[in-house]
């Protein structure tokens, strides 16, 4: 490739580049979105609203297989 061609495709791609990030510094246009919320959707939700289905035990089909140190877990609930 020529000289001149790559000085110029040069100059043409840092010219873009230029372009683009002055492009991206403007500020971009202000919206303002308003939505009414009634006071009945601004309430807590109840703590046992919170807690996931009945409580249920967990069974271990063969505990001589659980392995000291194994990365999953078991969570009993009593």
């Amino acid at each position: 490739m020529p000289k001149p061609l790559r000085l110029t495709l040069a100059l043409l791609s840092l010219g873009l580049s230029l372009a683009l990030l002055a492009w991206s510094l403007l500020p971009g246009p202000r919206n303002v979105r308003r939505q009414p919320i009634e006071p009945t959707q601004m309430q807590l939700p109840t703590p046992e609203a919170s807690l996931p289905g009945k409580r249920q035990l967990a069974h271990i089909p063969n505990p001589a297989a659980c392995v000291l140190h194994d990365t999953g877990f078991v969570v009993l609930t009593l």
